[in-house]
């Protein structure tokens, strides 16, 4: 399929609303197609769907900032469907999602003064809009990265609807609608370009390329540190393991025009223990560790990094106790130290045993350009996965039976004491 045949997400999302709004007369396989769409987007409402001959709907286009707000009167359901490009991120389609649930209660006001549009205020004569549930489908034409995944996990009422799943609901419908037939084509236009995109750097990869892209980033750490149940499974859904992928984009109006991927290195539930109150009342709790796929002058490194965020007076107090502690466990477990010598033998890495960065303290760093393109496939490179594997699981048990309270207790600042910073 031609460049000219590439659809934007508007009008994606335009096909998908037309085709929800009408009720395509004298063509049950269109009707199906709707209740299929509306069956996704608000799967709490499946079984009424089920139950009724027709569907209506109304879709607003000029409400907010969101591409669509689609109305089922019979189910006195809202459908909010939003790019979450136009927003920066998710997160912030939640500003708008609040300031739309107000405005619908100043429908009914004596002071109309609402921002919804001339369609809703109509509507409002006819209809009790202030009893309607609301949904969010959040669809952004491409793929999401694994920060959005984990915010729509914790947001239940949040949809996500990937060009992938759009295209497996719209295929079988292919051929009953001209529309629909481009739509699909575009699809997996889209689907195709994105599965390739995320394989490049196992083969010829220029560094620049790696250096600016999320998605690059993510697919290597995927590659590294788990093992997915079907190729491109972390593309198009929510992981089930409890770590999560954190990737920056290049900032655009800043010098910085790399991306950062971190991976934590705890489980969600460990996680919980790096905190300082935990610590200073004497309870277990665990050093704050991350894996981080980062840039330094013409290469990456992927880095394991001790992490304070406990604030200033913290920091003076607990930072340098913390890293000693973590290389200690490094210097004198005989299995990671068998394991170390291999990273730095055989992958030019190197341990480090100074502290950095007030808030970021380097233990391993270890460059990726010699494991990927051209080296991907080979023993070189499995072996390494191997290593980095089986190392991240011996230092996590290591760590996890290390005694913290006693290593804290044992240091014992002097007032006004302050700790030196050596810079790496």
């Amino acid at each position: 399929m031609g460049d000219s045949m590439i659809m934007d997400v508007v009008e994606q999302i335009d096909i998908i609303t037309e085709t929800i709004e009408n009720n395509w007369p004298h063509n049950s396989d269109m009707y199906h197609l709707k209740r299929e769409l509306l069956a996704y987007m608000v799967p709490h409402l499946v079984g009424e769907l089920d139950t009724v001959n027709s569907i209506r709907a109304y879709v607003v286009t000029d409400v907010l900032s969101f591409d669509a707000v689609i109305i089922l009167p019979q189910f006195k359901q809202f459908i909010i469907i939003g790019n979450p490009a136009g927003y920066g991120n998710i997160a912030n389609m939640e500003v708008e999602v609040i300031e739309f649930l107000q405005a619908l209660g100043e429908l009914y006001s004596d002071h109309c003064q609402s921002t919804l549009g001339e369609m809703f205020r109509h509507l409002s004569y006819h209809l009790n809009l202030y009893e309607y549930a609301t949904t969010v489908v959040v669809f952004n034409g491409k793929h999401f990265i694994n920060r959005e995944w984990r915010f729509l996990q914790t947001h239940p009422q949040y949809i996500p609807l990937t060009v992938k799943t759009l295209l497996d609901i719209v295929k079988p419908y292919c051929n009953k609608n001209l529309k629909i037939v481009n739509l699909s084509e575009c699809l997996q236009e889209i689907v195709s370009s994105i599965e390739l995109e995320a394989t490049l750097w196992r083969d010829d990869i220029d560094i620049v390329e790696m250096q600016k892209s999320t998605l690059l980033q993510e697919a290597f750490m995927e590659s590294i540190f788990f093992e997915p149940s079907t190729p491109y499974s972390w593309l198009w859904k929510a992981r089930t393991i409890e770590r999560g992928i954190n990737s920056r984009p290049p900032l655009s109006n800043s010098l910085d025009s790399y991306s950062r991927t971190i991976l934590t290195f705890w489980k969600r539930q460990q996680h919980s223990m790096c905190s300082r109150p935990r610590a200073v009342r004497g309870e277990p709790f665990l050093p704050e560790l991350f894996w981080k796929l980062t840039t330094k002058l013409n290469n990456m490194y992927l880095m394991l990094i001790f992490q304070n965020t406990w604030g200033d007076e913290d920091y003076t107090l607990y930072r340098k106790p913390i890293y000693k502690g973590l290389v200690g466990i490094l210097d004198t477990n005989e299995e990671l130290q068998q394991l170390c010598s291999r990273i730095v033998e055989d992958y030019n890495g190197k341990i480090q045993r100074k502290h950095g960065h007030y808030y970021e303290s380097i233990l391993v760093k270890i460059p990726i350009m010699p494991l990927i393109g051209a080296n991907w496939n080979t023993l070189y490179t499995h072996e390494f996965i191997k290593l980095i594997r089986k190392f991240e699981s011996e230092y996590r048990n290591a760590i996890l039976n290390t005694d913290w309270q006693s290593i804290l207790h044992e240091y014992k600042p002097i007032v006004g004491d302050t700790l030196e910073v050596d810079c790496i």
